[in-house]
């Protein structure tokens, strides 16, 4: 099956019918030929055939300046938005809200693909524990740290401070020429509007944060 992520083709051989069907919302129907072949082993399970596509496709799209971010990515009036935190604190909580409140639409709720050139942020279905994902795509308006706290308070960080924080997010990879995109990846979200976010799960957190990032008030 050939399918598209972060508008890169990939022919998927040896799927099986459950990892086709997990892949298929990303399926090319009139692509005849793929930018890359992924070859999977009919021996292994669906869980060990998805493992292993997904580290060959971030792999490849290493290659575009294209890389994954531990993040959950919403789009908002064709602004994409990311919300960053360890795993268990809050970020697709967050999003939620965003999604409840107003309208704004998941890219990919755990694990969105960033192209470094072009700042567009993609979705794929590697997608968190919730499965929230789209075709949609956007470029990156700004990013939010999330902490948990029991008052709604945003700031925005210093670029000596997004780093700190953006590098406890990013994928991190072996090989010295990756490790090197990603310290340019970190240069230019650094150079992005990024904020922090000391939030509950309330509305009020929702209307702390639109302020934060849009400098207004919102508007239903």
């Amino acid at each position: 099956m050939i399918i598209k992520i972060a508008d890169t083709t990939f022919n998927v051989i040896n799927g099986g019918a459950e990892l086709e069907k997990y892949i298929s919302p990303f399926k090319c129907e009139n692509y005849i030929n793929a930018e890359f072949k992924i070859v999977l082993d009919q021996s292994q399970d669906f869980m060990q055939k998805r493992s292993v596509m997904a580290i060959a496709i971030t792999e490849k799209l290493i290659g575009k300046n294209v890389l994954r971010i531990h993040a959950s990515s919403i789009c908002y009036k064709d602004k994409a938005i990311m919300f960053l935190a360890p795993s268990g604190t809050g970020k697709s909580t967050h999003a939620s809200l965003w999604n409840k409140y107003a309208g704004a639409e998941y890219i990919n709720d755990d694990q969105p693909y960033l192209n470094m050139d072009t700042l567009m942020v993609y979705g794929s279905m590697v997608s968190g524990k919730h499965n929230r994902f789209s075709l949609k795509q956007a470029k990156l308006f700004s990013l939010v740290f999330i902490s948990q706290a029991e008052h709604n308070s945003i700031k925005k960080l210093t670029k000596l401070e997004s780093v700190k924080y953006l590098y406890k997010q990013m994928v991190h990879y072996i090989d010295l020429s990756d490790r090197q995109k990603q310290l340019e990846c970190l240069d230019i979200l650094s150079n992005l509007p990024v904020y922090l976010l000391e939030c509950d799960v309330s509305y009020e957190a929702f209307l702390t944060c639109y302020k934060g990032v849009f400098n207004k008030d919102y508007e239903n």
